[in-house]
């Protein structure tokens, strides 16, 4: 017995002298609740964006009227306002702080149970959560979703001399992204909103010399809905839909049932972070956006 005492002290001292010697050493957690691992480092062409979600019933007309009064949707050209209008969409910019209202209506939001509604059960499906974010690189496509996957939805198109109308099995409501970063601080954002419908296909592309397998979901795209503007630090945008225009692309997007009630949504982005500044860059380097230092 005494024997297998002292071989157990010797091991005891013996095997962690032996894990520093071979170059091992033990491991140390951190504090409790806290990632070991160094936080995600931003791209010098890349550009954080916050995106809030929230919801309130669609009857509330007054409310829609009130949060659209304080945002300015003039930053956005006639044309394309008047096309987004026709298809029951609204896009407009908040500079500053958030209005009361809106204030109001996160909180009230963020304190509500989430309801899927009549959207597809299927988690992968559902909306986008209340409070995302969106890493996009200067010239790389990034998504806002704008709803889940319905399993059937009609849908009106107003392409400017006639409307059209057809039904989309699995389909979902979306924004494409491309951000670019001014070297000012702004960033321009290019919006268009995009449909992806039915079940997904395998499609084989030719890239740099070789071909590859990609899969995707049928699409329609829009370009007459496309939005381009600078937002500067502070500046909100905000996408949101038209009362009274049940079956347009708008009320596809940012409307949906929750417990037998029709909700209208409001998607609001902001520029979180963006590192890229051209003050250093000199004049014959290429720029990452349209904006170049004089």
């Amino acid at each position: 017995m005494e024997a297998m005492k002292r071989m157990r002290l010797i091991a005891c001292l013996v095997l962690p002298l032996l894990a520093v010697t071979s170059g091992c050493a033990l491991f140390v957690a951190g504090p409790k609740g806290k990632s070991p691992l160094s936080p995600v480092k931003l791209a010098p062409d890349a550009v954080k964006l916050e995106v809030t979600n929230a919801r309130f019933a669609y009857d509330e007309t007054e409310l829609h009227q009130q949060i659209w009064e304080q945002i300015d949707e003039m930053q956005i050209p006639v044309d394309v306002r008047r096309a987004l209008s026709e298809n029951g969409l609204r896009v407009g910019v908040i500079s500053g702080e958030l209005p009361r209202s809106i204030e109001s209506l996160i909180a009230r939001e963020s304190a509500a149970p989430a309801d899927s509604g009549d959207l597809l059960a299927s988690p992968e499906t559902q909306t986008t959560e209340r409070r995302t974010t969106i890493h996009a690189r200067a010239g790389q496509r990034s998504v806002l979703l704008t709803s889940g996957i319905y399993e059937e939805k009609p849908l009106f198109i107003h392409d400017g001399s006639q409307l059209s109308g057809a039904t989309y099995s699995q389909a979902q409501g979306l924004f494409a992204i491309n951000a670019a970063p001014q070297g000012d601080g702004r960033v321009r954002l290019k919006l268009q909103p995009e449909v992806q419908h039915g079940q997904s296909r395998q499609n084989f592309i030719a890239e740099e010399g070789a071909i590859r397998a990609q899969s995707a979901r049928a699409k329609l795209t829009f370009d007459r809905l496309a939005a381009e503007l600078d937002l500067s630090p502070g500046q909100t945008l905000v996408l949101g839909c038209r009362l009274g225009q049940p079956l347009s692309l708008g009320h596809f997007m940012f409307t949906d049932s929750t417990s037998g009630q029709t909700m209208q949504k409001l998607s609001l982005v902001r520029v979180q972070e963006c590192k890229y500044n051209d003050m250093f860059v000199l004049d014959d380097a290429p720029a990452i956006g349209k904006r170049r230092r004089r």
